[in-house]
């Protein structure tokens, strides 16, 4: 998500995959690994991890204020998983899915 980008558009685009569904939302994100002396990105994988929030109305408010904080983190970047977890913290792979 681009930080110019609206974040009531996320809210527009949740509301519509997961409509009544409950569960977690599952917030990924990583800061970008830098060479140490240019400062410049690197092609290295992405050290993710997962903030998890209640798909509520508090839940969805208190989401898109960590990644309105996130993303304009300097090398920061925010994904969000397609699917509603039915508990948060699931690990990868052995998670079932909400709905």
């Amino acid at each position: 998500m681009n930080s110019v980008a609206p974040l009531g558009d996320a809210r527009k685009l949740w509301t519509l995959i997961y409509g009544e569904l409950k569960g977690f939302l599952c917030i990924c994100y990583a800061t970008r690994p830098t060479d140490k002396k240019s400062g410049a990105p690197t092609n290295s994988e992405l050290p993710m991890k997962n903030m998890w929030f209640p798909y509520t109305p508090k839940g969805v408010d208190d989401a898109l204020a960590f990644i309105d904080y996130f993303n304009n983190t300097p090398m920061g970047e925010v994904f969000f998983c397609r699917n509603l977890f039915p508990e948060a913290g699931v690990r990868r792979g052995g998670g079932r899915m909400a709905g």
